[in-house]
């Protein structure tokens, strides 16, 4: 939402609250709206998708670290058997790995030319986009 639109719901939704629930409806509504982990690395991943597998791998690579990364950091039974197991979280840290390379040369102000020429000629990335 608009940063207006959105003050103006909170403090409409928090006049509403009894006071007794102010502080928990305000810790909720602190971060939300912001764009979620899911969506932030999709938006990373955009420009390097044709390097990241098919629209069904790489909603599943996704997936997998925003459960891997919920599960490690709130501990949620419900997200266990979703997330990443010992043996497959180097893996997934190596994909990340990669897409966080890919980004940063796009940020650092790489053309998407440039970063072709990176990816060829860059043995232990390219390693690493292979296995994806």
């Amino acid at each position: 939402m608009e940063k207006e639109a959105f003050k103006a719901l909170v403090e409409k939704v928090s006049d509403g609250c009894p006071d007794d629930h102010i502080d928990w409806l305000t810790g909720r509504l602190m971060h939300g709206n912001e764009i979620n982990l899911g969506k932030r690395i999709k938006k990373i991943i955009e420009p390097f998708k044709d390097k990241l597998g098919s629209s069904k791998e790489r909603n599943q690579l996704l997936r997998k670290i925003v459960d891997t990364r919920n599960y490690l950091t709130l501990y949620s039974e419900i997200l266990k058997d979703s997330a990443a197991d010992p043996e497959d979280l180097w893996s997934l840290c190596q994909k990340m790995e990669v897409i966080y390379q890919l980004h940063f040369l796009k940020v650092v102000g790489f053309s998407n030319e440039e970063i072709e020429n990176v990816v060829e000629n860059c043995y232990p990335l390219k390693q690493k986009i292979n296995k994806i």
